[in-house]
């Protein structure tokens, strides 16, 4: 994303008082950003490359 990562996205989500389910796609595995995306109650986290079947359903299981 050109102006800031996921991270940054879901705490100014988090900021505004949303606590809509958040799931985050990415290669990312340092362990500094796994512990962010669990401090902001990330719904679930995929891994790059992922299986489009499982984001399928993780998807339609969300309750919004």
């Amino acid at each position: 994303m050109p102006v800031m990562n996921g991270i940054e996205m879901i705490r100014h989500i988090r900021e505004g008082g949303s606590n809509i389910p958040c799931v985050i796609m990415s290669a990312h595995t340092e362990p500094e950003y796994l512990k962010s995306a669990d401090e902001l109650n990330v719904t679930d986290y995929i891994l790059k490359p992922f299986d489009f079947i499982k984001f399928i359903n993780l998807v339609s299981e969300l309750e919004l």
